[in-house]
């Protein structure tokens, strides 16, 4: 039964990765919807902050609290938050289908690393114990579930993307008997590749993007052969990725951790859309800095957007059309955006950020 579990929980981190590869596939709204609207926005007073900190959370309309359930706990990525992870296609009509109970922490706020004790995209308006904090959020939400639901100890499950990646592995190490497995999504870990050694007992499913801008398959791949060294049960799965361009013009500009960390988000974002959604053989990414801004082009030669023409960003809000987490993200930055697109021949992002003083 156990091994079951763990089986149901693999294909609840496969879903949103290997979904892209299969092509568009066209849904009723009803189907869209039925799930994703049931995620609930969800706070908690942090005592050790001294703050209310908000968690996403999905609860499969079988829940019988007479019975006990399976729990994931799912990590976004820096700059991310817990309504978008949650929000990764088929996470939660898997979680329904299954029975999964799912939360998403915020690990404080959106650059706390769950605890590894790094800086990237730390500010310093940021607490000195931000890591610690980030951690504690985690483990807290997890315990909040336990006391509102009813848990099976031993389904319990953490999964995450990139700096949630990273998290997963961390946390598993830090609280080695907590997990029945793991699920990380291209991650950002930054320990030892030893200390796979405190998590051996523990099943493993690693994904990775052959292509990933931030997170280097290479660096993965170590990861996937000690575990292979290690005799764990696990399963590394490589996304094979498109091919891409890049071309960074920043000489003589430095970039914020606020910029870079934005700027970043807004590359993937787009990228990810190419890939699930476009059906380009090629894209190109063009960074620089033009006039005291930064200015990003992003273009493709996929099936461009099912609108043709030029458009501001204030146009597609109008419209309600375009990449909508990239134009709130952008309008979030006082930036501007440009859409041009052209179906069946490819489309054009064409973004503008302040540069901070």
């Amino acid at each position: 039964m156990k091994n079951y579990a763990v089986s149901l929980f693999l294909g609840l981190v496969l879903v949103p990765i290997l979904r892209a590869d299969d092509g568009p596939k066209p849904r009723s709204r009803v189907e869209r919807s039925s799930t994703l609207s049931r995620i609930e926005r969800k706070t908690y007073r942090f005592e050790e902050a001294g703050m209310d900190i908000e968690y996403a959370q999905f609860v499969p309309s079988r829940y019988d609290k007479a019975k006990k359930s399976p729990l994931v706990v799912a990590l976004h990525g820096l700059g991310s938050t817990p309504q978008q992870i949650m929000r990764y296609p088929g996470l939660t009509d898997l979680a329904e289908k299954h029975g999964y109970i799912v939360v998403a922490p915020m690990g404080y706020n959106s650059r706390g690393w769950y605890g590894q004790r790094i800086r990237i995209g730390v500010t310093p308006k940021d607490p000195d114990n931000l890591h610690e904090l980030s951690q504690r959020d985690v483990m807290n939400v997890l315990e909040q579930a336990r006391r509102d639901f009813s848990i099976d100890p031993d389904r319990i499950y953490l999964m995450g993307h990139s700096m949630g990646g990273g998290g997963t592995f961390h946390l598993a190490m830090e609280h080695p008997q907590m997990f029945a497995a793991l699920g990380p999504i291209a991650p950002a870990i930054f320990r030892p590749v030893d200390d796979l050694e405190k998590i051996r007992h523990i099943p493993v499913i690693l994904v990775q993007g052959e292509k990933d801008l931030l997170v280097p398959a290479k660096r993965v791949r170590t990861w996937a052969d000690k575990m292979k060294e290690l005799q764990m049960t696990f399963e590394y799965i490589e996304v094979p990725g498109g091919t891409y361009d890049l071309e960074v013009r920043l000489a003589g500009c430095t970039l914020s951790a606020n910029e870079e960390i934005h700027t970043l988000q807004i590359v993937r974002e787009a990228l990810n859309n190419i890939r699930k959604h476009s059906a380009a053989s090629r894209a190109a990414v063009t960074l620089e800095r033009q006039n005291g801004q930064i200015l990003l082009r992003i273009e493709d030669d996929g099936t461009g957007f099912p609108f043709s023409g030029r458009f501001t960003l204030e146009e597609l809000e109008l419209l309600r059309l375009g990449p909508q987490s990239i134009m709130r993200r952008v309008r979030a930055l006082d930036g501007s955006l440009v859409v041009d697109s052209h179906p069946a021949r490819g489309a054009e992002l064409e973004i503008r950020l302040p540069v901070e003083p």
